[in-house]
């Protein structure tokens, strides 16, 4: 609330000032939203050119310092309030997207437990030091593991969506999330040297190098600052007369430029807010409007990015019930990660388990039990099969086969099949081939959609930037793996989740769900307030020049003109807002 008050205290500060200077009829009181404006276009001008970017308020300029040289100020007043209240405007829908994403761009650990219980942060955590990571933690430094065994989740950093087990002594990346129990982590390096933080200095670096985008209304603002600027001559030369001049520069000043596209833009923000779509910046939607290209991560993006059960063969004589039971029986003992999903689908299958004696669980190579005097083992199947495939046997008797894998959510192949129809569409994974194929192999054969596969950060990079020489590229991400990805991007989209605020930071766009459907919903709603924002500007800019005409002839005064503009601004601004609808 205190953030949104001191964006607009400016703009109500001058509208104030100019209203008391009409009710009291104190030209002086005019001179403070005049004064404040020429402030403003300079600081806003310096932040412009240390970005070099040189299209500037040219038209605001001249008619704000040629109002004071006439003491025109309640024209000039007028024209200052437009000019600070589009700045506002702007500041505001970039803070309100900020304001939304700051929680989930913290949601990186800050501090981790050692050995002897305590909490310290991690930056001042040294090599040699011994943390914990509890189960469903993010690992938040590089180290040797030195717990027997770990289970690891990698999508985050690779792609890879099925769990690998890890053992004693191997090396573990910062960004990795701990599936299986609590784990000891002897701490290699520092947080500085640490694999995420690197991969958080490479978004850094691309963000400084990304090359400014030429935006529409910047486009509409070099013709538009020619012809006034010779109308203005012409009206000196013909008529020797500052007062034509001014009153032409007050019709011309660009408040449809100023105001319009960004007023349009915000309306789309805020449309998409209300779906779960957070845009970060005005200068997306329009960036989103070009784009001709979208590249997709694979697990996460398009999948659940988590291991289900996909099919079941039963190969014994015992039925299907009987044979859950078993399996949830003993499943409900591991800490797998596909015990749980296994035994979540056989408690929806039976009303009760088994009672299971003499339980082992050798991590790597399955699980043992006895039920009612036979035994029972669960592990992984020797056969090649389509994803993760576990065989349960009863006393050395194949009975059953189960079969995991990372699914494609439910609307990814329509998603992928209507957005190929307007956009060149790839799939840039960190996953192996064989995974990615799988996955994928229906949609890419239809849609003759291109694949890279066993993609590092680096490789998802010079992939992107291939791709920019043909046009605006968007990619859709997920994971800490794709952050460098989404920065080089022109379009940046990645889906919200607790373990990936390198990515939410690195992103233009956040989508609040996992729905890929939001994908083309944004894409709807970017290109909506495209079109309103183009309206209303050559609406505004339409109007103004026919109002520069009359100027020029003499028949509207400087006062005048600045009123004429206003109500120009009224169509242009009510133009605008349809895009919130």
């Amino acid at each position: 609330m205190f953030s949104k008050v001191k964006i607009f205290l400016l703009p109500a500060i001058t509208i104030f000032s100019l209203l008391l200077g009409v009710f009291l009829k104190q030209n002086y009181l005019f001179l403070i939203p005049l004064l404040i404006g020429i402030g403003k276009f300079f600081e806003s001008s310096y932040e412009k050119i240390k970005e070099r970017k040189f299209s500037l308020d040219y038209i605001a300029l001249t008619a704000l310092l040629l109002s004071l040289y006439l003491k025109e100020f309640l024209a000039g007043g007028i024209i200052g309030i437009m000019y600070i209240l589009s700045s506002s405007l702007e500041e505001y829908g970039s803070q309100k997207a900020e304001k939304t994403l700051k929680s989930l761009k913290e949601s990186f650990p800050k501090k981790c437990q050692l050995k002897d219980g305590s909490f310290k942060n991690i930056t001042q955590i040294k090599e040699g030091e011994i943390i914990i990571i509890k189960s469903n933690e993010i690992i938040p430094l590089d180290g040797y593991l030195l717990s027997d065994f770990a289970i690891i989740n990698e999508a985050n950093l690779t792609g890879e969506s099925l769990p690998k087990n890890y053992r004693k002594g191997d090396f573990l990346k910062s960004g990795l999330i701990n599936i299986g129990p609590a784990i000891e982590i002897e701490v290699l390096g520092d947080f500085n040297t640490s694999y995420y933080q690197k991969i958080i200095k490479l978004v850094e670096d691309i963000k400084k190098e990304s090359s400014p985008f030429i935006r529409l209304a910047e486009k509409v603002n070099i013709p538009f600052t020619i012809i006034t600027f010779l109308l203005s001559a012409l009206a000196w030369i013909v008529f020797k007369d500052f007062q034509r001049v001014l009153a032409v520069l007050v019709i011309a000043t660009p408040c449809p430029l100023l105001i319009a596209v960004p007023l349009s833009f915000i309306g789309g923000i805020n449309k998409s807010a209300g779906k779960n779509i957070i845009i970060k910046k005005l200068l997306t939607i329009e960036i989103l409007n070009k784009m001709k290209i979208i590249l997709f991560d694979k697990t996460g993006t398009l999948t659940l990015g988590e291991v289900v059960l996909k099919d079941y063969q039963i190969k014994g004589d015992k039925d299907e019930k009987e044979v859950f039971k078993i399996a949830g029986s003993l499943e409900s003992h591991s800490i797998h990660p596909l015990a749980r999903s296994l035994t979540k689908i056989a408690k929806e299958k039976v009303d009760n388990f088994y009672h299971v004696e003499d339980f082992e669980e050798k991590i790597g190579e399955g699980i043992y039990g006895k039920i009612n005097n036979k035994t029972y083992w669960l592990k992984k199947t020797k056969e090649k099969v389509e994803g993760i495939g576990v065989d349960l046997f009863e006393d050395g008797k194949l009975i059953a086969r189960f079969i995991f894998d990372d699914i494609l959510k439910d609307d990814a192949l329509k998603v992928l099949k209507d957005l190929s129809k307007e956009y060149k569409v790839a799939i840039v994974s960190g996953d192996r081939k064989e995974n990615v194929l799988r996955s994928l192999k229906n949609i890419t054969e239809e849609e003759n959609i291109e694949i890279y596969s066993d993609l590092s950060p680096e490789e998802k990079i010079r992939i992107v930037k291939e791709y920019q020489k043909k046009g605006i590229v968007g990619i859709v991400g997920d994971g800490i793996n794709d952050a460098p990805a989404l920065a080089v991007s022109d379009v940046g989209i990645v889906f919200s989740g607790t373990e990936n605020s390198a990515s939410i930071e690195a992103a233009d766009i956040v989508l609040l769900s996992h729905e890929l459907e939001k994908i083309k919903e944004v894409i709807e709603i970017s290109k909506n307030s495209f079109k309103i924002a183009k309206e209303s500007l050559f609406l505004g800019v339409g109007l103004s020049c026919l109002g520069m005409i009359f100027a020029f002839l003499g028949f509207i005064p400087p006062v005048y003109g600045a009123i004429i503009q206003e109500i120009i601004d009224l169509f242009v601004i009510l133009n605008s807002l349809r895009s919130t609808f």
